[in-house]
């Protein structure tokens, strides 16, 4: 979860309007409506955007005011990627030296250290400036969680991903190291090195069976990346459209190429394209996905459902990527959300549950186990030249 925050003695109407035109995403029309209300200004439901805007900007400003005016624009979603390492201590006792050390080291981030038998639960909070936002929800403070389970001499260690969290990994690891007096062999999902897209794609796409405990629901979006995404030019496309296997244009993406439904110039082949990002459904078997893996392309994200064989049947959907496609070192990954079944339509329910409890990290635990035994085959697979 993440926290907008404001340092500055000075805010404007100007820049009150500037953040809540940047977060029409966050920030709807219900959202301003009952802001309003709650202030004892009743406006219409039929009022647009502007005019709700208008309204907010033009309430006395104080520190209150633009306190609750961030709120508006703050996620409250708990949805945060984590990525994975699996080492290897004989003394547990050094680990717990080293948790204590850096609750003291991080104590200005809040580090807070909570144990349950052979886990470790670790929130601590993070300070974000980003500078492409409007000036007044550039200061972001971020949650941050990093779950340690200790199995025998195996520890497995997930943490979010996201800015400032590398340094506070590599320092765990660091003390651990000096408390242990050995050099810690970490374990990670590392493609860096492989340029087959043959077997960077079996690996996502066995992947996505998960275990014999689970059906594969639908794939319902793929990354398509080319080894050489920085040197090739950029696609250029024509303005007609043309549907395929119900692929629709993904509108969020940045600073890749997208293809969905977006058809090339005829002098141009897949080799121009950089990435493609395709989304809807039956993706696996629409002439899209066949042509980009027949011609070398790699998946670097996918997006899935798959379904519990035995009760309660839930359908759960998850992700899995490369933090950054042309490096592909850094695997993170994501239990997303989860639907209830609905015995009356023998389907999942179309309202996705809130995570209770551990149940998210527990998902993600097990996607971790999935994902590193199958790397560990393919690793070996690619060495012996299988």
């Amino acid at each position: 979860m993440s926290y907008l925050s404001f340092d500055s003695l000075v805010v404007s109407d100007r820049e009150i309007v500037d953040m809540l035109e940047s977060q029409r995403q966050r920030v709807s029309n219900a959202k301003m409506l009952a802001y309003l209300r709650q202030r004892g200004i009743i406006c219409s439901n039929s009022d647009s955007r502007e005019t709700l805007v208008e309204y907010i900007a033009s309430l006395s400003i104080d520190w209150h005011l633009i306190e609750d005016i961030l709120s508006l624009a703050q996620s409250t979603e708990n949805q945060q990627k984590v990525t994975a390492q699996t080492i290897k201590i004989s003394d547990k006792g050094a680990l717990d030296k080293t948790l204590k050390e850096l609750a003291e080291i991080y104590n200005h981030k809040g580090f807070v250290i909570n144990e349950t038998q052979n886990s470790f639960d670790i929130d601590y909070s993070n300070e974000i400036i980003e500078k492409n936002n409007t000036r007044l929800i550039q200061r972001k403070s971020k949650d941050e969680k990093i779950n340690i389970k200790v199995s025998g001499d195996e520890v497995t260690i997930l943490n979010t991903v996201g800015e400032g969290t590398e340094p506070v990994m590599q320092r765990l690891i660091h003390e651990l190291e000096k408390n242990t007096k050995s050099t810690i062999e970490t374990r990670i999902i590392d493609f860096s090195s492989i340029y087959d897209s043959e077997i960077i794609n079996d690996f996502f796409l066995n992947l996505i069976d998960l275990d014999d405990k689970y059906i594969r629901d639908d794939v319902i979006r793929i990354k398509f990346n080319n080894f050489n995404s920085n040197k090739v030019k950029e696609i250029d496309f024509e303005d007609d459209l043309e549907i395929l296997n119900e692929l629709t244009i993904d509108e969020n993406i940045d600073n890749d190429d997208q293809i969905s439904i977006l058809k090339p110039k005829p002098q141009n082949n897949l080799g121009d394209i950089r990435s493609a990002l395709l989304s809807g459904s039956s993706l696996l078997t629409s002439d899209f996905f066949k042509k980009f893996a027949d011609q070398g392309y790699f998946i670097s994200l996918i997006r899935w459902k798959v379904r519990e064989k035995n009760q309660p049947f839930r359908t759960y959907e998850f992700s899995a990527s490369f933090d950054q496609s042309d490096l592909r070192k850094s695997f993170i990954f994501e239990a997303n959300k989860y639907y209830k079944y609905d015995k009356s339509t023998g389907s999942a329910q179309k309202t996705h549950q809130k995570w209770k409890g551990n149940e998210k990290n527990q998902m993600e635990l097990k996607l971790h186990k999935i994902a590193l035994s199958l790397y560990d085959q393919t690793i070996l697979k690619s060495a012996s030249g299988g």
